[in-house]
């Protein structure tokens, strides 16, 4: 896990994400036995999923270039839509459970639409393995999604407060 993921759910609709020019440091080295997940999860402090179909937008990814390039400790995936956040989950996902956060848009037209970021509190309040994983909603108009913030989801239009939320330990 030494670069940028983005999963897509058809080839046709990969994410050309940049990454920094420069190759980054790889995070402090430890002594693991073996090349396990488990081994590798190890090395971060902090997984982030951002869940948006629109990963491609220039703010977007200076966004993520950013925090992947001031943060070797800070691993991000990109996915566009809870189904596919979901199948990684499932496949190796649960053993970042401890270190793991998540980010959603507030609107995937193919997802859910305006339910987006409902659809996500639901699945995390109602999977008893994700209720302590912190949720926040990042996007362009908060007010569809004051109510959130009554289930203890933090909704911002800042991308400090993105980046914040993504380097916090």
């Amino acid at each position: 896990m030494d670069k940028l993921i983005v999963f897509s759910d058809t080839w046709d609709r990969q994410f050309p994400i940049p990454l920094p020019p420069e190759p980054l440091p790889d995070p402090p080295k430890e002594d693991f036995s073996d090349d396990s997940a488990e081994a590798d999860a190890a090395r971060y402090d902090v997984v982030v999923a951002w869940i948006d179909d629109k990963m491609g937008l220039p703010q977007n990814v200076a966004l993520v270039n950013r925090v992947s390039s001031t943060n070797p400790r800070v691993y991000m995936l990109c996915f566009p839509s809870l189904p596919a956040f979901q199948a990684w989950l499932e496949q190796e996902g649960f053993m970042y459970i401890s270190i793991l956060k998540l980010i959603t848009c507030g609107r995937r037209p193919k997802d859910g639409d305006l339910k987006a970021a409902e659809n996500v509190v639901n699945f995390r309040d109602n999977d008893s393995r994700m209720k302590s994983v912190p949720v926040m909603v990042y996007c362009g108009d908060p007010a569809p999604h004051q109510a959130l913030i009554k289930r203890g989801v933090l909704v911002t239009t800042q991308g400090t407060t993105f980046y914040e939320y993504c380097t916090k330990i």
